[in-house]
């Protein structure tokens, strides 16, 4: 299984994992933002590419065909020469089978060793029910699984003799990532969870801002005069950050209530006012 924040294009079943090239014999999977997509698209649009979807990831499909010439490793090791930015990638090819590649620079990527299997992760939560003997791809390094076995090597394809970590962690101790409490963890997660829920709903393609899940259209938004939040606890904090963005960036009056009064109060609303509950 494979998620993804979608950093570009809108979340919809065309821009969801995996993507393919061309041909539909490359596949891949992609944690990580390609920097340079745009003018790597357009380059390779000029060379006769044909896409599918708004995603940085296609790109990576595309370099795949465009330099796969028998072997995927060697064609990976070519296309990350073109890449700015941070990814980890998992690929596979029917012209190339039975054969996984997996390349590095930035996310974290994870294989693990089990008994005659081996496994793909961005993290090792995922790999604890399986196996606790690991291995830590990193900046620059390529691991290439088969039948046989697993071959690490550099991007220039140098072999790399890799160090098998043996954890003792439970999957409980993984999922609070060295943290005493869970609160902790997420409160020291809250950056990357609202640059990862802002990055999903931009469209660097387009300049577009996707919110198509709240069934507002923007002519409906366009019309909006005041916004309400309604929320008790933190998320009532939440909303008082969410005033503050609100009135710098629309310059539209909002209101932060505790929804544990509202329900007893006669507030005034009219069409033009957005409640958020």
């Amino acid at each position: 299984g494979h998620t993804r924040w979608a950093t570009h294009g809108h979340p919809c079943e065309e821009n969801a994992h995996p993507h393919q090239d061309c041909t539909g014999s490359v596949v891949v999977v992609h944690n990580g933002i390609i920097e340079n997509y745009l003018p790597l698209k357009k380059k390779l649009k000029e060379e006769g590419h044909t896409f599918r979807t708004e995603t940085d990831t296609e790109i990576i499909a595309h370099l795949v065909e465009k330099y796969f010439k028998g072997s995927l490793e060697e064609a990976i090791q070519r296309a990350v020469q073109d890449l700015e930015g941070a990814y980890a990638v998992a690929v596979i090819s029917s012209q190339d089978s039975g054969k996984i590649v997996v390349a590095k620079v930035g996310p974290p990527a994870v294989i693990g060793l089990g008994e005659k299997e081996y496994f793909v992760s961005s993290d090792i939560n995922p790999l604890l029910s399986y196996t606790q003997k690991v291995v830590f791809l990193e900046d620059g390094e390529m691991a290439v699984i088969d039948p046989q076995g697993v071959m690490f090597c550099d991007f220039k394809g140098n072999p790399l003799e890799k160090v098998v970590n043996h954890l003792s962690w439970s999957p409980l101790m993984a999922e609070k990532r060295g943290f005493k409490h869970f609160m902790l963890k997420e409160i020291f997660e809250q950056p990357k969870v609202v640059r990862d829920t802002l990055k999903g709903r931009i469209s660097l393609d387009s300049g577009k801002i996707c919110l198509d899940e709240i069934g507002i259209t923007p002519d409906i938004l366009k019309k909006i005069k005041r916004v309400v939040i309604i929320a008790c606890g933190t998320s009532y904090h939440a909303g008082l950050v969410g005033k503050y963005l609100i009135e710098t960036l629309a310059q539209i009056p909002v209101d932060v209530e505790f929804a544990s009064e509202y329900r007893y109060r006669d507030f005034i609303l009219d069409k033009k006012a957005l409640v958020i509950v």
